[in-house]
């Protein structure tokens, strides 16, 4: 029998609710569905060293876990077509990536994004890391340019059918002046 760490948290779970309101509990728990089930991973963060090894076994343990989506950047292998093959045997979805704002600021940058978005059937572009330095000592310049940017690359996404994502960092909470910059972007 093989026991997965989502069977292990469910089972868990269970057993705890179980020993605090009885039996009934515990067998309505073990039914239901997995409360998981759309769980998402973003893979090359969290596991780079086994996609880095096989990354067709990695794939297949994370849909054996129990994850459906990914937040991935391209395609692994050789084929686009084979990999998109794989991810739907795995019933796999990528449904986020993206990079830095170095990496989309640029027009022609941004459309091959936009358009690797729709290709593999994504649903968000998601800027990493909003600065165009390491953000340690930011600048009201470099915030507004940011915010400018974000919008500018948002409104391009809109227009080609997709969301654009925001994936915030500690910088975003260090104060410029008396301006936190995540409040700043975010109403900006």
């Amino acid at each position: 029998m093989s026991f997965n760490r989502r069977d292990f948290l469910t089972s868990t779970a269970a057993v705890a609710g179980g020993s605090l309101f009885g039996l009934p509990l515990l067998s309505s728990c073990m039914e239901k569905e997995n409360p998981l089930k759309n769980l998402g991973l973003i893979p090359g963060n969290t596991i780079r060293g086994p996609l880095e090894e096989d990354y067709v076994k990695a794939l297949e343990e994370v849909a054996e876990i129990g994850y459906k989506y990914l937040d991935i950047g391209s395609h692994m292998g050789d084929s686009f077509s084979g990999f998109m093959d794989l991810l739907r045997r795995l019933d796999l979805t990528p449904i986020a990536g993206g990079t830095s704002m170095s990496g989309m600021v640029e027009e022609d940058d941004l459309k091959k994004l936009i358009d690797g978005t729709l290709e593999m059937g994504k649903q968000y572009l998601v800027c990493y890391w909003p600065w165009m330095s390491d953000a340690l000592n930011l600048t009201m310049d470099e915030l507004k340019q940011a915010a400018e940017d974000l919008n500018r690359i948002g409104q391009s996404c809109k227009e080609a059918g997709i969301r654009f994502a925001f994936h915030n960092h500690d910088k975003e909470f260090w104060p410029v002046g008396d301006i936190v910059p995540y409040d700043y972007l975010l109403v900006t």
